[in-house]
């Protein structure tokens, strides 16, 4: 038993823990039931009860080696890989985001007005609630919010900023995700449960050819640039908007100026960098959140989650079909953009030509609202 305790104190390291959660985390968002996958929120899952195994026995002894699974200096290092990974997620998705606003027309801003208005649609019901009082927490409220819409940048806006209590954000996020994401992927499918001929997609562009140091040397750039963007106040209202938001509205700034005079990015270095920081950030999130998830999680997230989708759903609907008489394929590929959701909007691409374009542009309208207003929300309630 001594050999055994001696190994384990020896493999059951921070950074040997954390690519195992990782992996599995990996392999749970690649599971598909009913053609539907959590995909990066499976490393979320994973991490959540990790972290409620690692506070329920922090450490343990064998043969008289104690073998510590979490600990104040394991904590710190979660803390600071949150930070970087936050960072390197948000410019690398800004730059993808900005360099998709290249041949701006008249319906590609519609669909950045409507993703964001889908965004301010749910977002007044956390809002009112937020300001009637409601029993659930401030920060609960605002994980639900993200949540709700799908979003983890707006996640990490929130958990940038600093009276935020994590537990209760990662629970409201945790509970109303999956109702988010269910929602807009079945509503695509009902939409279009009446196409009996099935379409071709169309085929992905050719990708560039693979890039890495010249993305990566404008990413670190940009973490740093928008570091000190976020740190600016607002004179008179001492109104930040977080290293996270700084670092992706220099994103997208860099990636439009980029684009306009021709500079090619790597689409597969920017994929990797991003999903890197997206499963960095969620692991360290998960962990942190995981250790009082259980005494924070409240069923009241799941209503509030629901009716703030069912409303941004409900706005995009709207606007999409009743007003502005747009194409059911066009709506849809929208209303996929404002609700943030790479699954609907494969499941689009599956049955239909679904119109790529406008789900970007829906998507960073959507994006810019999402963080800007959770933001706001942690500014007003934290």
């Amino acid at each position: 038993m001594s050999s055994l305790g001696a190994f384990l104190q020896r493999v059951l390291t921070p950074e040997i823990l954390l690519a195992l959660l990782a992996a599995a985390g990996i392999a749970v968002g690649r599971l598909k039931i009913a053609g539907i996958s959590l995909s990066a929120a499976g490393v979320l899952v994973c991490a959540v009860f990790g972290g409620m195994i690692f506070s329920a026995f922090p450490q343990f002894t064998i043969g008289g080696h104690a073998v510590v699974l979490y600990s104040p200096a394991f904590e710190k290092k979660l803390s600071f890989l949150s930070a970087g990974a936050t960072a390197l997620f948000m410019a690398a998705i800004g730059l993808e985001a900005g360099r998709e606003l290249t041949g701006f027309d008249r319906k590609k801003l519609w669909a950045v007005l409507i993703g964001a208005a889908m965004v301010l649609g749910g977002g007044m019901v956390v809002l009112l609630y937020c300001l009637c009082r409601g029993s659930l927490t401030p920060s609960g409220s605002i994980g639900t919010f993200a949540g709700a819409l799908t979003s983890t940048p707006a996640l990490s806006a929130a958990a940038d900023f600093e009276t935020i209590v994590l537990a209760e954000l990662v629970s409201g996020y945790g509970i109303s995700y999956l109702f988010g994401v269910l929602s807009i992927v079945l509503f695509v499918q009902i939409c279009l449960r009446k196409d009996t001929a099935e379409q071709t997609p169309e085929k992905a562009p050719a990708e560039e050819k693979e890039g890495g140091m010249r993305e990566l040397l404008v990413v670190v750039s940009l973490i740093a640039a928008g570091g000190v963007i976020g740190a600016v106040e607002i004179p008179g209202i001492r109104f930040s908007l977080g290293a996270a938001v700084g670092t992706l509205l220099a994103g997208i700034l860099t990636g439009r100026i980029l684009a306009g005079r021709g500079v090619s990015l790597s689409c597969a270095a920017l994929k990797t960098l991003k999903s890197l920081g997206l499963i960095l950030f969620l692991l360290a999130m998960g962990l942190k959140g995981g250790a009082a998830f259980i005494e924070k999680v409240n069923l009241g997230y799941l209503v509030l989650g629901a009716l703030a989708t069912l409303a941004a759903l409900f706005t995009g609907w709207l606007l999409t079909a009743g007003i502005f008489k747009m194409k059911k394929i066009e709506g849809l590929s929208i209303l996929c953009g404002g609700m943030t959701s790479t699954p609907a909007i494969g499941v689009l691409s599956q049955r239909a030509n679904a119109e790529l374009s406008l789900y970007t542009a829906s998507y960073t309208g959507a994006l810019l609202a999402l963080v800007l207003f959770t933001r706001v929300l942690c500014y007003l309630f934290c």
